[in-house]
């Protein structure tokens, strides 16, 4: 393949630069609540590396599901899923009695400040943009792990 008089390599041959932080010596579970199986794959993506146990749900009810199931160390949750909304998962687990931090991901745009405020009244350990890099989804998965 050639653009510009380039020589490009494929995709699967280019090198990646590895930036992973070690968070434990053990796996640890972490669950990816989110409507998009493509923001889901990309978090898994991301966390690929790092020692971790990822499972992925699309809705509220199978996240409580997993939750009761085996509690997962960390939540990244999608503030809007599809039969509610991140904020109703993280105020059920709360009555529930279930304490686990919670990475919120919302969308870019007027909204966002309201979401942040309202993410960190529920005691959100992070709040990223689901345009963050991995770098940025790596640095908020490492502070969460560390308060927890």
């Amino acid at each position: 393949m050639t653009f510009a008089h380039r020589t490009l390599r494929p995709l699967s041959r280019v090198r990646r630069p590895r930036m992973v932080r070690v968070l434990s010596d053990t796996s640890v579970p972490v669950l990816i609540a989110s409507r998009s199986p493509a923001f889901a794959e990309g978090m898994r993506v991301f966390l690929r590396g790092l020692p971790t146990q990822v499972a992925v749900c699309h809705t509220v009810h199978q996240a409580l599901t997993l939750v009761d199931r085996g509690s997962p160390h960390l939540l990244i949750v999608d503030w809007n899923l599809a039969d509610a909304s991140g904020m109703e998962l993280a105020m059920e687990l709360g009555r529930r009695g279930v304490s686990v931090p919670i990475i919120f991901c919302i969308e870019p745009g007027p909204y966002r400040p309201g979401y942040e405020a309202q993410a960190s009244a529920l005691g959100a350990a992070g709040v990223l943009l689901v345009t963050a890099t991995r770098e940025a989804v790596i640095e908020a998965v490492s502070e969460a792990m560390d308060r927890a």
